[in-house]
């Protein structure tokens, strides 16, 4: 079962959201394909269906907007994005 956690915190001027699956992470080397167009690893090519767009919609959006995607693997497994938003004045 897939499970996702979802956390944030102020810090200056920005709000990070912290989004975490339970999964096995990323090899470190591909971590930087992620957000490419149309990249999908070798576990998504064999279980998922999606055309590899996701991540980097998500991140061309928040570039738009002022915002910033990173993306890192937790020490004990999984993903995490974070998600770096202006506040609003």
């Amino acid at each position: 079962m897939a499970r996702v956690q979802v956390s944030h915190v102020q810090t200056g001027d920005s709000i990070i959201i912290a989004v975490r699956d339970n999964g096995p992470g990323v090899p470190p080397e591909k971590l930087q394909q992620l957000t490419t167009p149309f990249f999908r690893g070798d576990t998504a090519r064999t279980a998922a269906t999606g055309a590899g767009l996701g991540l980097a919609i998500v991140k061309k959006a928040l570039q738009r907007i002022g915002g910033e995607l990173t993306l890192s693997n937790a020490s004990d497994s999984g993903l995490i994005a974070h998600i770096r938003l202006k506040r609003a004045a």
